[in-house]
């Protein structure tokens, strides 16, 4: 289940010591238990880095196989921005997977076991909240994100504004 979390230049004969890696780099940030308030500064891997830096959690259940599974893991409620994004949230990114969970039915002293569907949340995602207004979904943005962006786009636009007369031509006369 380790091929869950495989990052870009992870293969099949490096995945035991990169996910060893991946646990050992988030170890302080799980023990930690609280979002940290900005970007952590590190070379560490890309889960400590996001703006819903997540860990591997190690999820058990003795009535599932596999009995073990690793899945992804936040402290943090809302993404770490540096904007006038408030209205956002960390959503797990999930993959769903086919897992054996033990039943009831026990025939010729062997425990039956059926297929079910589990989502796996593998990474945590930055995403805003959204509205529904009129049974149509909207992206929740503060107006005053709106009116930081408009004050910017202005002041480019001044900028790049040139004061220079419009040049205006009849049709006889010669542009020289």
């Amino acid at each position: 289940m380790k091929s869950l979390f495989m990052y870009e230049g992870w293969d099949n004969s490096t995945i035991n010591n990169k996910f060893q890696e991946l646990l050992r780099q988030s170890t302080e940030y799980r023990n930690s238990g609280t979002c940290p308030k900005r970007h952590m500064k590190s070379p560490e891997s890309l889960s400590l880095r996001t703006s819903c830096p997540w860990f591997p959690h190690m999820d058990t259940n003795e009535n599932r196989y596999p009995k073990t599974l690793y899945v992804a893991k936040t402290h943090c409620k809302s993404c770490i921005t540096t904007d006038s994004l408030q209205n956002t949230y960390c959503k797990p990114l999930e993959r769903t997977i086919t897992v054996l969970v033990g039943s009831n039915d026990i025939i010729n002293g062997i425990c039956q076991y059926k297929e079910a569907k589990y989502n796996v949340p593998v990474a945590f995602v930055c995403t805003r909240i959204l509205e529904k207004v009129n049974d149509q979904e909207l992206t929740s943005i503060p107006l005053s994100f709106f009116r930081k962006t408009l004050w910017r786009q202005r002041a480019i636009s001044d900028r790049e504004t040139t004061t220079t007369p419009p040049i205006s031509v009849t049709q006889n006369q010669r542009v020289g």
